[in-house]
């Protein structure tokens, strides 16, 4: 069975990099880990490349928690 992983970057920014290395140091293996940002202003950009990561989507409106379910519709 393949895992996949969706985060969420609205206000977390600062704290991906240690979910990425928490989500791969797991015994199970993960197959994606995918990333949605909603909207938030400058502050919260997420760098152009960030290692680990096999999607990522942002959006430049705040749709709420209900566009992470929508998001995650587009795992295998």
């Amino acid at each position: 069975m393949d895992v996949t992983i969706v985060l969420n970057a609205y206000r977390r920014i600062q704290t991906l990099d240690i979910q990425i290395a928490a989500i791969k140091a797991q015994t199970y293996p993960v197959k994606d880990i995918m990333l949605w940002q909603n909207y938030y202003g400058e502050e919260n950009t997420v760098p152009e490349f960030v290692h680990g990561l096999t999607k990522h989507a942002s959006c430049n409106h705040n749709f709420g928690v209900w566009a992470i379910f929508a998001y995650a519709l587009n795992a295998k």
